[in-house]
């Protein structure tokens, strides 16, 4: 019973922690594509580093908010398993 229940406890938290790692990937590269598509947009297609200026400050605006969003969860969590 013991190794079993610590098995499917630790699966349980590994893949908790896989779906946060998966999540900040995909915004870190959505918030890019986004920042260097608008960018390439705005200052249009004669030189690349605007572009992929816009699609580091999308990136970092895109982690800013992953941040918020996981302390917000994290403290949501701590919450519920205070109670």
């Amino acid at each position: 019973y013991g190794r079993s229940h610590a098995a499917s406890e630790y699966i349980a938290t590994m893949r908790a922690q896989m779906s946060v790692g998966a999540n900040v990937v995909a915004t870190m590269l959505t918030c890019f594509a986004v920042g260097y598509f608008l960018a390439r947009v705005y200052y249009g297609d004669e030189q690349p580093t605007p572009a992929l200026i816009g699609g580091a400050v999308g990136l970092t605006i895109g982690l800013f908010i992953d941040v918020i969003i996981i302390i917000a969860r994290m403290y949501a969590i701590e919450k519920a398993t205070s109670v």
